[in-house]
């Protein structure tokens, strides 16, 4: 289970990463508070909480976002773009995914960046498929 002090210093990880703003669209918070946290990869599972409430997992959206495009945000091609978002952080996704211990798993692959370094690309790009 993960604690208030674990969840908010994850919370405080993200936002640091994402520089104050919103995963989906360019809003810029003060703080991670005002933002709300969502799961890439999510499970009722509460076995599950201290692979999946880590930094890899979790990106913060403003309330308006998370609540409109929230079934959007967890079909399979958003899921490879916060896989991908995170590889460009610096982050080990591979090593995080394979910790989990979920007998049914996404493929996951890194997205990559415009060789002018624009990572949007895959954002962009995610806009125009369904869910």
């Amino acid at each position: 289970m993960t604690t208030d002090t674990q969840w908010r210093k994850v919370r405080e990880q993200v936002f640091k990463d994402q520089k104050g703003k919103c995963w989906v669209c360019p809003k810029v918070h003060q703080s991670h508070e005002t933002m709300h946290a969502h799961h890439a990869v999510y499970t009722y599972d509460k076995h599950l909480t201290k692979y999946l409430d880590s930094v890899e997992n979790i990106f913060l959206l403003c309330p308006e976002c998370h609540l409109k495009d929230h079934g959007y945000l967890t079909c399979w091609f958003k899921r490879l773009c916060a896989w991908s978002d995170k590889i460009d952080h610096g982050y080990e996704m591979e090593a995080w995914h394979e910790e989990i211990p979920m007998l049914i798993k996404d493929n996951f692959f890194y997205l990559g960046k415009e060789e002018n370094g624009n990572k949007d690309i895959y954002k962009s790009q995610a806009g125009n498929l369904g869910s």
